[in-house]
């Protein structure tokens, strides 16, 4: 059976942070060689409005679906399924309804470039897993070189 998680993402993500949060999850493939041959199950939602919507801890200006087609992207060049890939005004609440829906691993990645200092991304990354009930993951996404491309 394959695993799954949930990623939310509040800034551009690249193939090197997906591979990232495989790794942490201990979900990379050539990690355990004895591990489901399935790719992992990933359910990428993303607000509309980063900076309001995730406690300050992104940056404005990051357009919500930008962030998805590049989450879509990431995972699936990583060898992902991804299974829903949603932008909604109510993020928290569409995680809650995917762990709900029987996210096996109960895990959420939460991919934050810490506008409003690591630290205190860190702290509502702890906040978030008490009001989730799930394992929350705080990943800062690689910084973009000054060329553009990771």
């Amino acid at each position: 059976m394959h695993s799954s998680f949930i990623v939310l993402a509040g800034a551009p993500l690249s193939a090197a942070d997906a591979m990232g949060a495989l790794e942490y999850l201990g979900l990379a493939p050539d990690m355990d060689p004895d591990a489901d041959p399935a790719p992992p199950v990933v359910r990428i939602v993303v607000p509309t409005d980063p900076a309001r919507d995730l406690a300050g801890t992104c940056r404005a200006g990051h357009e919500g679906s930008g962030i998805l087609d590049a989450a879509r992207r990431a995972f699936t060049s990583v060898g992902c399924l991804v299974d829903v890939a949603e932008c909604t005004q109510s993020p928290l609440d569409a995680v809650r309804r995917h762990l709900a829906d029987g996210c096996r691993s109960q895990a959420v990645v939460l991919f934050s470039d810490g506008a409003g200092g690591a630290q205190a991304a860190d702290e509502w990354a702890h906040e978030l897993e008490d009001d989730l009930d799930a394992a929350v993951l705080h990943l800062q996404p690689r910084p973009v070189p000054a060329g553009g491309r990771r």
